[in-house]
């Protein structure tokens, strides 16, 4: 259920994240304006536009933090993998000037181009 909700969060979130979905919220905020002639421009009209938004804004909220947590855990695995591949260059270069010093030979320094 959890793969179904995941796959769920990210197609919501590439749609909330395109400029359609730009485009249809302001074509909701242009059919909204001219139906106050409808309700009198009075508080229905504006509860109308307050409930839609306020209903949309918390279950993307919900539905996005679920994409930044995947997002989050994603670049921890690739910041532990870097560090690990780090670690083992780290390494291999130490065993290289080890060697360097058996051979009572300097070790070059890297220059900068």
């Amino acid at each position: 259920m959890l793969n179904g909700f995941e796959k769920f969060a990210e197609k919501v979130n590439k749609v909330v994240g395109s400029p359609m979905w730009f485009i249809f919220s302001v074509f909701l905020i242009v059919l909204w304006v001219p139906s106050g002639l409808i309700f009198g421009w009075n508080n229905t009209w504006q509860l109308i536009i307050n409930t839609t938004t306020t209903i949309l804004t918390f279950l993307m909220v919900s539905l996005l933090q679920t994409s930044q947590n995947r997002w989050e855990k994603s670049m921890d695995e690739d910041q532990k993998r870097e560090q690990e591949n780090l670690r083992v260059i780290m390494k291999e270069i130490e065993k290289l000037r080890q060697d360097l010093k058996l051979k009572n030979e300097t070790p070059p320094m890297p220059t900068l181009n």
